[in-house]
């Protein structure tokens, strides 16, 4: 009776398509003109035995010919963003959640690998004992107090530590002097560590010796991403990478290029990043961040890949060992790390989330 039932409607559609009325069917034609009101309805003539015309049948596939590449392709556009920001991560470090981590506001350690020195997005900037977790805000004197009022507080981009690493000393935006023809005085604060309490004080001058392991003083394209560069006037521009840090390596990438190069001072390439498999056309890749481990044996770097220009961006940790393997550490972000080496074997990463929190990479 079924079978009955269902050749009578057919037969009845047959009819219908002689007198000029639309096949109502419930296939794939009738479900997307469901979802899409302008998808197209054919009203062919008909073979005397009811057929479609055999032209006719291809063009009712075209819609389909049409979608099934943007269907494949889709997915691999989005797939850049899927994946869980926290998957992989370990515990955040006691003490360190609410940092702010990016290029201006870095992490840094001490020589020592006891003690950091970063800026809560709360609480201002924070001194962190690693051992116990506890976490203390400078006492701040009224000299450096007023210069931070005025608008010339201490910049961590500037950073750096003293021959014994019980002082680190950081840069403001220097003052200007009555004489617009004399040089403007320097503005230098003294974050001092070995007191019971840190003390954030000025001096008139300061000497520290830039020390490898962090990852803000790069050097990419030729030009400096260092300590001053395009900062408001007062700070200084540094026309050379620090060797210390950067160890003669830099990335390079031109306008044009979808890739990203680490090459070191021989112009050897060390690390290189390419756009996503399957990216179209605009898909891009680059390297925000690298830093080399204080005995030089081991680099890391942050990679950045997009399928659309800035659009659907990922970011990930990789490390080159002494041996010239590579691997991947963490898991897949959207809003990329800030790096910093602690030691010779702990790699610490600041990662961009609300709120931001420090983790251990390594080891």
């Amino acid at each position: 009776m079924r079978g009955n039932r269902s050749g009578r409607r057919g037969w009845e559609n047959v009819e219908r398509r002689r007198r000029g009325h639309h096949y109502e069917s419930k296939g794939l034609g009738a479900r997307m003109r469901h979802l899409f009101p302008l998808w197209p309805r054919h009203r062919p003539r008909l073979h005397s035995d009811g057929r479609l015309p055999t032209p006719v049948r291809l063009l009712r596939r075209v819609p389909l010919l049409i979608l099934a590449p943007a269907l494949i392709l889709t997915p691999s556009l989005f797939l850049v963003g899927c994946g869980s920001a926290d998957e992989g991560w370990g515990p955040p470090m006691e003490g360190t959640t609410g940092v702010e981590c990016g290029y201006r506001t870095p992490v840094a350690v001490s020589p020592d690998g006891a003690r950091l020195v970063f800026h809560h997005e709360t609480d201002g900037l924070q001194v962190l004992d690693v051992a116990s977790g506890e976490r203390r805000p400078p006492v701040v004197e009224p000299e450096a107090r007023a210069r931070i009022e005025e608008g010339r507080g201490p910049d961590l981009l500037t950073l750096c530590w003293s021959d014994q690493g019980s002082e680190a000393v950081l840069l403001g935006s220097s003052i200007p002097t009555m004489d617009p023809a004399q040089p403007r005085i320097p503005n230098i604060f003294s974050l001092r560590l070995d007191g019971g309490s840190p003390t954030l004080g000025v001096r008139d001058a300061a000497a520290c010796e830039t020390r490898p392991g962090r990852a803000w003083d790069f050097w990419t394209e030729g030009r400096p991403v260092a300590p001053g560069s395009g900062q408001p006037a007062g700070f200084p521009e540094y026309d050379e990478p620090d060797p210390v840090v950067t160890r003669g390596s830099r990335v390079v990438q031109g306008p044009d290029e979808r890739r990203a190069r680490i090459l070191d001072a021989d112009g050897r390439t060390l690390a290189q990043v390419r756009p996503p498999l399957l990216a179209p056309l605009g898909g891009r890749a680059g390297i925000i961040r690298f830093a080399w481990s204080p005995d030089g044996s081991r680099l890391a770097w942050v990679s950045l890949q997009s399928r659309l220009g800035s659009w659907g961006g990922q970011s990930r940790v990789h490390l080159r060992e002494a041996d010239g393997s590579v691997r991947t550490l963490g898991p897949v972000h959207r809003q990329g790390a800030e790096i910093v080496w602690s030691s010779d074997a702990e790699l610490l990463a600041c990662v961009r989330e609300e709120p931001g929190r420090i983790v251990r990479l390594l080891p």
